[in-house]
């Protein structure tokens, strides 16, 4: 006696046809002979699942097996040529290409795959940028060539613009399937190559190609703040597909070019300043030159070589954000290549009158000895 179909594909009688489908994909996915090579029962539960799902997803087998249960009457003899292009065909038909996508790692889904041949390819150019240009913002002009819809033909790969026809093949699917035994397999088109339309007389231009390459500019903003790596999309700004609403896009890669001052670190800036030993013993204002701005900075007594001054919010923006960074002075003391006897005379007197003569002599002459040091 065969086993109810409801029971077997784990539904109740009340399920809708989602809920039928539902089930059958997971006892499917469950028991594929691909998935359980050799099994023979995975087999013939796969099978048995599959006479369910094929009765249970027809509203006119359903409502008969409902009324009749298990005869032969009631569903002209099973899956056969009668069958083909009933709605539970195309539905399990459909559920087979999920299958088969999950388990070769692709997806059948038919609208997609068409959206993806009209498809243009996206493009990828490269800017280079200045420092000058993070902080502010800037438009750039990109050139490069991309594919056009044809001039001569609109796009329509015909002679003199002879719009295509449904495929004659296909009817117009862009794919033909092809059953053996419980298996649907598809592809496509090899007539049409899966666009569904065929042109008689082919554009002399494009070559029924519909697209030609064509060269291009395009002023791309560059929103300050922005860091190298970075890309910026321009919507359907790449090769056209064969429909217009489904043009690529065009992604414009950022590299920012080095500063001859200036060091870039996130946000903030960071830049050196030369400060004679005179400077940093005695005490400063400096004249510190910003990327976009002069402004003073107090140099303490005493200031160390190597010390940070920090300069708060005069380094770049935040993409997009109002956040600005900060810049960082590093003072470093320059020593004098060559002494005039005189100045020397000054030196030692100034090191025998420091109080702390002999600790201060150490500190002092190691101060100018360290290769760190640049005096001016």
């Amino acid at each position: 006696m065969k086993k109810d179909y409801y029971d077997i594909l784990g539904v109740p009688k009340s399920s809708t046809k989602e809920e039928i489908k539902k089930a059958y994909r997971k006892l499917a996915m469950k028991h594929h002979p691909d998935r359980n090579p050799g099994d023979a029962s995975a087999e013939a539960k796969f099978k048995e699942a599959s006479q369910a799902a094929e009765v249970l997803m027809d509203d006119s087998k359903r409502a008969q097996y409902d009324q009749f249960g298990h005869t032969e009457q009631s569903f002209g003899g099973g899956r056969g040529s009668s069958s083909y292009g009933s709605s539970s065909f195309e539905d399990l038909g459909d559920i087979f290409g999920d299958i088969f996508g999950d388990i070769f790692g692709g997806s059948r889904k038919t609208s997609k795959r068409n959206q993806n041949l009209f498809q243009g390819e996206d493009l990828e150019t490269e800017v280079q940028i200045t420092l000058e240009d993070v902080l502010s913002g800037s438009e750039k002009l990109v050139k490069g060539f991309r594919l056009s819809l044809c001039s001569d033909c609109n796009g329509t790969g015909g002679k003199d613009g002879q719009k295509a026809t449904t495929c004659s093949h296909c009817n117009g699917r862009g794919e033909i399937r092809k059953q053996q035994g419980f298996f649907m397999f598809s592809q496509p088109c090899p007539y049409c190559k899966g666009s569904g339309e065929e042109v008689k007389q082919k554009c002399k231009t494009c070559h029924g190609k519909k697209r030609e390459q064509k060269s291009f500019q395009i002023q791309v903003k560059i929103p300050p703040g922005i860091e190298s790596g970075q890309r910026l999309k321009l919507q359907a700004e790449g090769n056209a597909g064969s429909s217009s609403q489904y043009n690529g896009h065009l992604f414009v890669k950022i590299q920012v070019a080095s500063h001859k001052v200036f060091e870039r670190k996130g946000e903030d800036l960071y830049s050196v300043y030369e400060a004679s030993f005179t400077q940093v013993a005695l005490g400063d204002i400096l004249k510190i030159k910003g990327l976009s701005e002069s402004y003073d900075v107090t140099l303490a007594e005493g200031t160390q070589s190597g010390t940070l001054l920090k300069v708060k919010g005069k380094g770049l923006p935040r993409l997009s954000s109002a956040y600005r960074g900060d810049h960082y002075i590093k003072i470093q003391v320059k020593t004098p290549s060559k002494l005039t006897q005189e100045q020397k005379n000054i030196l030692q007197q100034f090191d025998s009158s420091y109080s702390q003569k002999s600790s201060f002599k150490n500190k002092f002459f190691s101060f100018f000895k360290r290769k760190d040091i640049l005096f001016l």
